[in-house]
Order: C-alpha cells, then sequence, then structure tokens
C-alpha cells in the first residue's frame, strides 16, 4: 500500500453522515476495556491524536485543504503566523498592486538559507510577485511560517493566505460527530486506529500484570480484528479515489 491517500475528487461518494458521537463509537469499539476497574488507565487523548495524525499524514495536502475552516491571513500588521502542531497545507499571496482582488500566486516551500537569498532584491533567488516563497523556520522557541514578499499596503493592500491542518491533542467534545478538517469517510478510520493503540497499550499491561492467557488471547484477536478493518477502510477510501 502506498504511503500516500491520493487526491480524492469531491463527488467519487456520496458523503457520509454520522450521528453518534465520535466518544459512543469509540466505547462500542472497546467496551470497558479502557477502564478495567480503576486498575489500569489509558492517555485516551493521546492515542486518538496519534491515530488522527498517522491518517491525515496518510493523505495529501490538496485533500486536507478541503475541508478547513478557512486560511489564516497574512497582512502588513500580521506577517508570521505560529504553525505548532499543524501541517502546513498550502500557501499563498495575493497581488492587489494592478487592482483590487488582484491574483493569488502560490507560495513554494524553501529553507531558511533559501529564504534569506529570497530577501535579497539584487539576487537571482529573489522572491517576487508571481514566483513568492515561504519558510518555517524557529522564532520565540516555535516554528513559524514567513512569506516573501511580505505583505504590503502601497498601491493596495497584498496579503497572504495560510492553510492549515491542526491536528488535535485531546478526544472532540462528546458531543462532536466528525474529526474536524478531515474527510467524514476516514471517519471509522481513525476509530479502529484508535481502538488498536488502546488494546495494544491494554495487552502489554495485562501481559505485564500476568492476566488471564483467555483475556490476553481475547485482545490479541480484537487487535487483529481492528487492524483488518483499518487497513479495509483505508483501501476502500484509496479505491474510491481511482475510480
Amino acid at each position: 500500500m502506498s504511503n500516500v491517500i491520493p487526491n480524492v475528487p469531491g463527488n467519487w461518494a456520496p458523503p457520509i453522515v454520522f450521528t453518534a458521537p465520535l466518544t459512543t463509537r469509540l466505547d462500542e469499539l472497546l467496551g470497558d476495556i479502557h477502564l478495567a476497574d480503576g486498575e489500569w488507565e489509558v492517555d485516551l487523548d493521546g492515542m486518538y491524536a496519534a491515530a488522527v495524525a498517522e491518517v491525515a499524514d496518510l493523505l495529501p495536502p490538496e485533500t486536507l485543504v478541503d475541508y478547513c475552516s478557512g486560511p489564516i491571513v497574512l497582512n502588513v500588521a500580521e506577517d508570521s503566523v505560529p504553525v505548532t502542531g499543524a501541517k502546513v497545507l498550502y500557501v499563498r499571496r495575493q497581488d492587489n498592486l494592478v487592482q483590487e482582488g488582484g491574483p493569488f500566486y502560490e507560495c513554494t516551500e524553501v529553507t531558511i538559507s533559501q529564504f534569506q537569498y529570497a530577501n535579497i532584491e539584487d539576487s537571482i533567488y529573489a522572491a517576487t510577485i508571481e514566483s513568492p516563497v515561504y519558510v518555517v523556520a524557529p522564532y520565540g522557541g516555535e516554528p513559524v511560517l514567513q512569506i516573501l514578499p511580505l505583505p504590503i499596503s502601497q498601491g493596495g493592500v497584498s496579503i497572504g493566505e495560510v492553510y492549515l491542518f491542526e491536528y488535535p491533542t485531546e478526544m472532540p467534545e462528546p458531543s462532536t460527530s466528525i474529526i474536524a478538517g478531515m474527510p467524514t469517510q476516514l471517519t471509522m478510520a481513525v476509530l479502529f486506529r484508535t481502538a488498536t493503540y488502546v488494546l495494544n497499550a491494554y495487552l502489554a499491561w495485562a501481559v505485564h500484570e500476568e492476566e488471564d492467557n483467555e483475556i490476553v488471547a481475547l485482545v490479541a484477536s480484537q487487535i487483529e480484528a481492528y487492524q483488518g478493518a483499518y487497513q479495509a477502510e483505508l483501501k476502500r477510501y484509496m479505491e474510491g479515489a481511482t475510480e
């Protein structure tokens, strides 16, 4: 299986509508095993966050852009944006020098050293209106994204737009039934992956605590089944992408 899922046309399949909250569906997969009568605890937030990150990183940026709530706008006052805990999907800069509502040009990602040369006007590597660039570099202890040419205000306002996927750090609110920023067709893939992480952690604890062999075998069987279901969900999504 390829490490990257192809971009999926918006009409490849009817939208999947889930009504049950994510927490409810995850409880249905795990039962009471992640509670373990208080004897065993699991970082469910961390397991869920890892599962979302894994699936999101399999998707091409152009797919995730379609599910963004909106871009972060860069302007003269705010010419950079922190990107801690986020995946940069798409960056573009608008040219309003000639006319209002001018064209957007996609920014190319460059290294820190290339960005420095791009900021020198007489350099052959200088960023231009039609060939803007962006860099993610450390600033004040966190990664920050900046574009060149910088947003300006002379003769009109030229702005930048940054599209990000925000990696979650915890389970969503109990009433939430979708995963923010991701196709609904991959919701079950994330839940199966989360369940696999949780059960693997439980299995390690059970073996260490010398739990009943029958329980250990049952959990191992569940892990195998959920891993297969996870792969099947990814395969189904990929097959839809190539139809």
